[in-house]
């Protein structure tokens, strides 16, 4: 039982690492130095691979105009896996237990790229015409 309990303190620690700035609607990860959309349009923007890629590099939000279409592996740092619907780490508002495009294009299967699911917290690879949801990024926080 004393494990148990120190471990749901770490994992608490863990989402202790998401800095939500309300007024700019993003999410800082002091681990990753990664900054997240986190506004209405993560909740209802779909768009295919491609399209997902220049939405985000054509964003221009928060005051910032370097967001890109995160790697899989960015993106699998703000799932929590042992939540579900949503697999999503604490900090986030806009949230959609949904699939959500990577900029990650499959090594073997051409045509093909990886998304994450946060209705679960898998990644999984699909057809790149298929409309996914959208979760813009860019490295580092401004100093104002």
């Amino acid at each position: 039982m004393k494990a148990f309990l120190l471990f749901v303190v770490f994992l608490s620690f863990l989402n202790a690492q998401l800095t939500r700035d309300d007024e700019k609607e993003i999410v800082f990860d002091n681990q990753t130095n990664l900054s997240w959309q986190d506004n209405r349009d993560a909740k209802i923007t779909t768009r295919s691979f491609k399209e997902a890629i220049s939405w985000c590099e054509e964003f221009a939000f928060a005051g910032y105009d370097d967001w890109r279409l995160p790697s899989v592996d960015e993106l699998f740092t703000i799932v929590d896996k042992i939540k579900q619907k949503p697999a999503i780490k604490d900090g986030f508002k806009y949230i959609i237990s949904s699939y959500y495009w990577t900029s990650t294009e499959h090594e073997k299967n051409t045509g093909r790229s990886w998304f994450v699911s946060f209705d679960n917290g898998y990644r999984y690879s699909y057809h790149q015409k298929r409309k996914f949801f959208i979760r813009c990024v860019r490295d580092g926080v401004k100093k104002d």
